[in-house]
């Protein structure tokens, strides 16, 4: 059996874009599992069942998963950039609460400061996943289903009126992060 060279070099230029868009899938779904992870270290700091240090530790891990994710090949640079944006803020949130002379408490919530610069890069990273990226409407809303599946439903109204991200009632800087990278990933939001 012949192949034609049309077919074959046709071929040769779609499986690159292929292996890409898969290697995007997974990169996202290690994204949102590190950050689901990464969300519990927070809470569990914050209500003081596991000490300060687990969240460092935590912090560390969750930055060389991402960089695992990116080094993979297929991910797109756009991508590769925005979540290694990502592992630089769990970097330098992790060495200044290992560095911070003050109490556990305080640096915690210096920490939770450093880590809501995860909510502006959550746009850039909502900009890769929405209705313009190359991911089609069904990964997208099974990458929203994990998202919801992880942290709860999308919003939740509290008796003072205030709205938390999630169901789960997180108010962690992820979660927070998370809700805004969720809103890509739902087909109904235009923009």
């Amino acid at each position: 059996m012949k192949i034609s060279p049309r077919v074959f070099l046709l071929w040769l230029l779609l499986v690159p874009v292929l292996r890409a868009d898969e290697a995007n899938v997974a990169a996202l779904k290690e994204f949102i599992r590190s950050t689901a992870d990464l969300d519990a270290a927070y809470l569990a700091a914050h209500e003081k069942k596991t000490p300060l240090k687990d969240f460092e530790t935590a912090l560390a891990a969750g930055r060389e998963r991402l960089m695992v994710a990116v080094a993979k090949p297929g991910v797109p640079p756009d991508l590769g950039r925005a979540l290694t944006a990502w592992a630089a803020v769990y970097e330098k949130a992790g060495q200044l609460l290992a560095k911070d002379p003050i109490g556990e408490e305080q640096r915690l919530w210096r920490a939770a400061d450093d880590l809501a610069e995860l909510t502006q890069l959550a746009r850039t990273l909502g900009g890769l996943v929405g209705a313009g990226a190359r991911l089609t409407p069904a990964e997208r809303q099974a990458l929203g289903a994990e998202v919801e599946a992880r942290f709860g439903k999308k919003v939740r109204e509290f008796p003072r009126g205030d709205v938390s991200p999630f169901a789960s009632g997180s108010r962690s800087p992820f979660a927070s992060a998370m809700w805004m990278v969720n809103l890509a990933f739902d087909e109904s939001v235009k923009r």
